[in-house]
C-alpha cells in the first residue's frame, strides 16, 4: 500500500495551522493532522500529544532538550528559544557558551521538521544532537528504525538527509552500537523466557527504564580527526567537504499506532526521500520483497538448468552467489560469461522470458586484490588507517623500509601492505626499536612497481580485510556504488543483497560512509 493521499484542504488547513506563541518567554504549538508538538521558551520539546489519545507522551520529570550541541568535549543543551513567527524558526541558547543556533520549522500533514539552519561560533560545535526525547512509550521500540508503540499511540522521529544519522554518537567513529534489554513487547502466548536479553543494534530508538528516548545527531566532518576505528587504536578519519553542520534536519510524529508504517511513507513522499517500489506496491508493505529465491551459480551456457530448477521449486527468483571476477570494477567471470555484462543481460531477458528474475550478490566497497583499483597503480582513495614518511632513501631492492614512526603498523593484518606513491610492499613486521623499519618486505607487491623512493615521501597503511580484500574509502566507495547501480541498469537485474555494508566503516565515518554508499 501507498502512503494515504493528502487532500488540498488537508494541506491548507496545515498551512494555516497556528502556531502558539511569539517571542520569548511562551510555548509554541504545531500541528499536524494526527498530533500536536509543543516547545517551550526553555527549548525542551515540552509536549508531544497524539490527537487521538490526547495523552502527552514525553516522559513526566525527564531533560527534553529540542537541540544540544557539543563544545571542547562537553555537551550544552539548549535552555532559551526565542521563536520568530516570520521566519518560522527558534533562536537557540546554550547557557553561558555564547554559542547560539538557529532552527527552523516546517509543518506538514504527518509530520513536522526542524532544521538547523545557523551555528555560531560554528568553529567551537563539532556535534549537534537532536534530543534525546523521552517518551512513556515502551512497549515496541523500533531502535534502527526510530519508533516507538504501544496499543494506542505511535511517536517516532526520522533523519532527514544523509548528514544526520539516528542514534546518540556514543563512539568516535560513529559506527552503530549494539545492546541488549529484556523486550517489554506484547506478544500474546510467548514464554517471558523469549522476551529476555533481546539484542538491540542501534538506538534512534531505545528503551529506557521511564520508557523509552528518540534521538538522531550530526557531526562536524570538515576536520580530519584521528580516531579508535575497527579494531586500530590510532584511525585517520578524513576531512569531508559535505557541509557541516548546518542542514542537519529531522522529522518528529506522532499518530495512532496503526498509521505508523503509512505515516512513515507519507514522510518518505513529502520529504524527498527514497521510497521504493515493488511490482507497483511500496516496498516496505510489498508481499515480493520478502520472496523466497533459489541459490545457483549458473553461467551462460547452465543459465536454462538453472532457471528450470527455481521454476520447479516454485520460486520466481534466481541468484548467483559469485559472479564476479573481480570487486571494485566488477568484471564478470569469463569461464561463466565470456559475453561479459552484454552476456548477463541476455542471461536476464531469457530468464525474464520463462517467468525468472535473476539476482546477483558482491560485498559492496570491498575491493580485491586483483581489481583495477589496486594494480598496476593503486588507485589514492583506497582506505588508509593512517602513515607516517620514509626516515631515509630507499631503493627498488631493499628489503626494510625505514618509518618515522612505527605506531601504524604494530597491528597485523590479513595483507600488511602499505602504499608509496604508486608502489605497494607488504611487510612482516615493524621493528621494536629505533631506528624503526618495516621488515620483511615484498616490493612491487599486488601487481605494482617496486621503485626507488625519497625520504620524506608518504608511507601509508592501507586498511584491509579479514576476507584478503582492500577497502574504498568516502570517495572510492560512491563510485563503486554507482558502479554497480550501472551494472544493475545495464544488465536489468533484479536483485542485489547490500551485503558488506559495515566494509564503509573503512570511511572513518561509521553508519556515514554506509549512508554515503546506499545513498550513491
Amino acid at each position: 500500500m501507498n502512503p494515504p493521499p493528502r487532500s488540498t484542504v488537508s494541506r491548507l488547513l496545515v498551512f494555516l495551522a497556528a502556531c502558539l506563541g511569539v517571542g520569548a518567554g511562551e510555548p509554541v504549538t504545531f500541528r499536524t493532522d494526527t498530533a500536536e508538538f509543543t516547545v517551550g521558551s526553555d527549548a525542551s520539546l515540552a509536549a508531544v500529544v497524539p490527537s487521538a489519545s490526547g495523552r502527552n507522551r514525553i516522559a513526566p520529570g525527564q531533560p527534553s532538550p529540542l537541540l544540544q550541541v557539543r563544545s571542547g568535549g562537553r555537551w550544552h543543551p539548549a535552555d532559551a528559544a526565542e521563536w520568530d513567527a516570520g521566519a518560522r524558526r527558534f533562536t537557540l541558547r546554550f547557557g553561558d557558551t555564547g554559542i547560539s543556533a538557529a532552527v527552523a520549522v516546517g509543518v506538514r500533514p504527518s509530520h513536522v521538521t526542524l532544521e538547523l539552519v545557523a551555528l555560531g561560533p560554528a568553529d567551537r560545535v563539532d556535534l549537534v544532537l537532536w534530543g534525546p526525547y523521552p517518551t512513556d512509550i515502551r512497549e515496541t521500540v523500533g531502535e534502527i528504525v526510530g519508533v516507538v508503540r504501544d496499543r494506542s499511540d505511535a511517536v517516532g522521529i526520522q533523519a532527514l538527509n544523509v548528514r544526520t544519522l539516528g542514534g546518540y554518537p556514543h563512539q568516535e567513529n560513529d559506527i552503530v552500537v549494539e545492546h541488549g534489554a529484556d523486550d517489554p513487547g506484547h506478544y500474546p502466548g510467548m514464554p517471558d523466557e523469549l522476551r529476555r536479553g533481546q539484542g538491540f543494534r542501534g538506538d534512534t530508538a531505545r528503551l529506557t527504564p521511564f520508557g523509552s528516548v528518540l534521538q538522531a545527531f550530526s557531526r562536524d566532518r570538515t576536520r580530519a580527526r584521528v580516531i579508535a576505528n575497527w579494531g586500530h587504536e590510532k584511525y585517520v578519519a578524513p576531512a569531508l567537504d559535505d557541509g557541516g553542520l548546518l542542514g542537519s534536519r529531522i522529522a518528529l510524529f506522532a499518530c495512532p499506532e496503526p498509521q505508523a508504517l503509512g505515516t512513515l511513507g507519507a514522510i518518505e513522499v513529502a520529504e524527498g526521500l527514497p521510497h521504493p517500489m515493488l511490482d507497483g506496491e511500496w516496498a516496505k508493505v510489498a508481499r515480493g520483497a520478502t520472496a523466497s529465491y533459489l541459490i545457483v551459480d549458473f553461467g551462460e551456457d547452465t543459465l536454462d538448468r538453472a532457471v528450470e530448477m527455481t521454476r520447479r521449486a516454485g520460486l520466481r527468483h534466481l541468484y548467483h552467489s559469485s559472479p564476479f571476477a573481480e570487486w571494485g570494477h566488477f568484471p564478470l567471470k569469463p569461464a561463466l560469461f565470456p559475453g561479459g555484462w552484454d552476456g548477463f543481460r541476455r542471461c536476464v531477458d531469457r530468464a525474464r522470458a520463462a517467468g525468472v528474475d535473476l539476482g546477483v550478490h558482491t560485498l559492496s566497497n570491498f575491493i580485491t586484490p586483483g581489481d583495477a583499483h589496486v594494480t598496476p597503480v593503486p588507485d589514492p582513495r583506497l582506505a588508509v588507517v593512517g602513515g607516517t614518511v620514509l626516515g631515509a632513501d630507499v631503493d627498488p631492492g631493499a628489503g626494510e623500509i625505514p618509518v618515522e614512526d612505527p605506531s601504524w603498523f604494530v597491528r597485523k593484518s590479513a595483507l600488511n601492505t602499505v602504499r608509496i606513491g604508486g608502489e605497494l610492499v607488504r611487510f612482516g613486521a615493524v621493528s621494536s626499536d629505533a631506528p624503526y623499519r618495516l621488515t620483511g618486505c615484498e616490493r612491487g607487491a599486488w601487481g605494482t612497481r617496486a621503485a626507488a623512493h625519497s625520504r620524506g615521501a608518504r608511507v601509508e597503511r592501507l586498511l584491509d580485510h579479514d576476507y584478503k580484500v582492500f577497502l574504498g574509502d568516502a570517495r572510492l566507495s560512491v563510485e563503486i556504488a554507482r558502479r554497480i547501480a550501472e551494472f544493475c541498469n545495464r544488465t536489468g537485474v533484479r536483485q542485489l543483497s547490500f551485503d558488506g555494508l559495515e566494509g564503509n566503516w573503512a570511511s572513518g565515518h561509521g553508519q556515514y560512509g554506509r549512508t554515503l554508499f546506499t545513498w550513491a
